[in-house]
């Protein structure tokens, strides 16, 4: 070997050594791993420093550049961004988990039984969540008599699965000094049932006692876990009141929030008060720049506002919960104090009033980001707003497939067509959030993906539900990763994995790009990682 070309040997030998002296906190190897960029380029390797993304590429350059503290073989596994649900009630969610679950109860004598069980309970008060009339053989309402038997004295509140609708008892009436004769604006009391709709059930349980932080803490440490398990690292919570806020800020403080939470503060005279003095939030854990105003209720409970009335209720055309006067007053709030204004609408006469007051409120093409949460009934006219004053459909794929078998009995056949149409929203910006809206629905991000490419639900045998409006697979995993953290103003930490970002990630046993669609059964989420470190690893 002549003295040039040992040069050169030793030079990139040499050289190789060098590279591999960036050192950094962990390496992600042996995977196949969607960046989710705007290429949508697919990687072999991930080097991670602190909590952050420093490089991705080839296998054996990145193995070569970096030395890792630690390593993660992934055997081949599939690496996405960490999931993103961009509708969801976190909070409620969690302090839920300590109370009674009504979802899987097939008849009103199965909740009963349920009930039954805390007979023997010290508890003040009673409250549970998830039953469903349309899942029971007779379809039909239930009434607190029975309830009131069992329960004479203790308060009771049971919400329908859709939270707005509740079954409230005797006991709960006599405490908020309800009767025959008692109206709340923008709520519903049927004081014989014991149903009540909307503003009456914040009126009822806002004279119930909150957790206290202790509980909320133990609350949120076990519904940040159960995140975890399926792939979420980053959550919205949808509409949060003065204390709740607090609660969070505390988490934050002492460091015992253990999920990214993007959070929308309820529209109260506190809340704008806080914005006033402290202005947003953007704490890496927790970002509070949002207002939630509410215009109507669900389709499920009847009470979604509609142009035209229902077409099983030919008497009800739901319900304004709060007047577009006044979401007019909030949005002016929001444009001035620079805050994401996101309404709830689900039925057509809600979308349009709220579209008319986003409309008076901004100017074209601006980047607010104004939202419309659910976005579930439209008249077609109002679309052009979407596109020309930039409002975000956040949309939540697994209410099409869940109200399927009832959305029709609700809207009739020529109005159904104007209903969760997904792929003509997307079409409007070239772009979608996607949630769930859990408790209301599953927290799976994998139902999420599924049911918004297949129109069904997992293991349905059903025939897929208005299947021309599907999202490509593409477009179903942007909307649980980029497009969700874009509806968040989040887009500079999280959503896609490129250098400088958060290192959220979420490892698969299968590959959403191309997997058959009963294979999603068996999908395993095997690792999440957040900000660089394990919090969920499949044993």
């Amino acid at each position: 070997m002549n003295r040039i070309t040992l040069f050169f040997v030793l030079s990139i030998l040499l050289g190789g050594c060098g590279f591999k002296s960036k050192e950094v906190d962990l390496i992600v190897h042996n995977a196949k791993i969607y960046s989710v960029d705007e290429n949508f380029s697919i990687h072999q390797a991930i080097a991670i420093s602190g909590d952050s993304i420093v490089a991705l590429g080839p296998e054996r350059e990145i193995l070569n550049e970096y030395k890792g503290k630690k390593h993660i073989d992934a055997q081949g596994a599939v690496v996405y961004p960490g999931f993103i649900d961009a509708h969801s009630h976190l909070m409620g969610y969690s302090v839920g988990l300590l109370n009674l679950d009504l979802r899987d109860a097939k008849s009103f004598e199965e909740v009963l039984m349920l009930l039954e069980s805390k007979k023997s309970s010290s508890s003040q008060s009673i409250m549970g969540r998830g039953w469903d009339e349309s899942n029971w053989p007779n379809k039909e309402l239930p009434s607190r008599s029975k309830i009131d038997e069992l329960f004479p004295e203790t308060p009771v509140i049971l919400y329908r699965v859709d939270g707005h609708s509740a079954l409230v008892n005797g006991a709960m009436f006599k405490l908020a000094g309800i009767d025959e004769n008692s109206s709340i604006d923008g709520g519903i009391i049927d004081y014989k049932s014991g149903i009540i709709k909307e503003n009456a059930i914040d009126y009822v349980v806002n004279l119930l006692p909150p957790p206290d932080q202790s509980t909320i803490e133990g609350a949120m440490e076990k519904g940040a876990k159960n995140c975890h398990a399926v792939g979420l690292t980053t959550v919205c919570d949808a509409g949060l009141t003065p204390e709740q806020i607090s609660s969070y800020l505390a988490l934050i403080q002492d460091k015992k929030l253990a999920i990214r939470t993007y959070a929308m503060a309820d529209p109260s005279p506190e809340n704008f008060d806080f914005f006033n003095s402290n202005g947003a939030v953007s704490d890496p854990f927790f970002r509070l720049k949002s207002v939630k105003a509410y215009a109507d209720g669900s389709l499920g409970s009847r009470s979604a506002a509609l142009l035209e009335p229902y077409h099983d209720d030919p008497h009800n055309h739901g319900i304004l919960t709060t007047s577009p006067d006044s979401i007019a007053v909030l949005a002016a709030k929001c444009k001035n104090l620079n805050l994401q204004l996101n309404t709830h609408c689900i039925g057509d006469r809600a979308l349009k009033r709220t579209l008319e007051v986003y409309a008076n409120a901004l100017e074209p093409a601006n980047d607010r980001r104004w939202r419309i949460e659910h976005f579930q009934v439209y008249d077609s006219s109002d679309l052009e707003k979407v596109r020309v004053y930039g409002i975000i459909p956040s949309i939540q794929p697994t209410h099409a497939t869940s109200d399927a078998k009832w959305a029709q009995d609700r809207l009739g056949e020529e109005r159904l067509p104007f209903a969760y149409a997904y792929q003509t929203l997307k079409n409007q910006l070239g772009w979608v959030a996607l949630g769930t809206d859990f408790p209301v629905e599953d927290i799976s991000p994998l139902a999420t993906f599924h049911d918004a490419v297949f129109r069904k639900k997992i293991d349905s045998e059903a025939a897929p539900f208005q299947p021309n409006e599907a999202l490509t697979r593409e477009e179903a995993l942007r909307g649980i990763t980029q497009w969700a953290a874009l509806s968040m103003h989040m887009e500079d930490l999280i959503g896609t994995l490129e250098p400088g970002k958060k290192a959220d990630l979420v490892l698969l046993n299968t590959d959403l790009m191309k997997c058959a669609p009963e294979s999603f059964k068996d999908i395993e989420v095997l690792k999440t990682i957040l900000g660089g470190k394990v919090v969920y690893e499949k044993l």
